[in-house]
């Protein structure tokens, strides 16, 4: 069976210095909280935003706190990302980081959309805290497109620290939904095509 991967773009943000990182607590979220993941001091979390601006607010040189907001779900033609967070990475003799993700993607029949084992997700010399928030190069997006199945897409990451062995699986999910089902959740009209 021919899976088709068009709809999700794992993107590498190389241009991303390992400086690319907000003081302790420097996040501001809109919606529920995403579930924070911690062994021993090393901590991630999957954090879904439908701001389509989320990367001008993360490398904001003014310094303000960068503001997200959160979603669930997704309809046919709209973007979601999924960004990768973590802080407290331990670092080699050198101060240097070495952060790797496996990262699969399952649509609601169960397929496996997207899956890749050893991404560098982080690595070079520790700037800044160690318990600052740090985003990971490998950012997540999805675009609903007609075709794919409506219901739950589940992400989950595999968020490894290279020297000390620590990993963490995160996980989190979205839903694609119909313009009929999103015009219900809204109170709106039942027969929206």
């Amino acid at each position: 069976m021919h899976v088709r991967l068009i709809s999700f773009f794992v993107v590498l943000i190389l241009s991303l210095p390992v400086g690319s990182h907000r003081a302790e607590g420097a996040l501001y979220l809109s919606g529920s909280g995403p579930l924070i993941t911690s062994v021993q001091d090393f901590r991630g979390w999957l954090l879904v935003t439908s701001d389509p601006d989320w990367r001008q607010e993360w490398n904001d040189p003014s310094g303000d706190v960068p503001r997200f907001k959160q979603t669930e779900s997704v309809r046919l033609g709209e973007e979601v990302t999924v960004l990768t967070l973590y802080s407290n990475p331990s670092t080699d003799e050198k101060g240097h980081i070495d952060i790797i993700c496996d990262i699969r993607i399952r649509r609601p029949d169960g397929i496996f959309s997207y899956e890749k084992d050893a991404v560098v997700c982080g690595d070079g010399e520790l700037a800044g805290e160690p318990s600052t928030v740090r985003l990971a190069y490998a950012v997540i997006s999805y675009s609903g497109e007609r075709g794919d199945p409506c219901g739950w897409w589940q992400v989950e990451v595999r968020l490894k620290d290279g020297n000390t062995g620590i990993d963490i699986i995160l996980e989190t999910a979205f839903e694609l939904v119909n313009e009929a089902q999103m015009a219900l959740a809204e109170g709106g009209p039942a027969g929206v095509p």
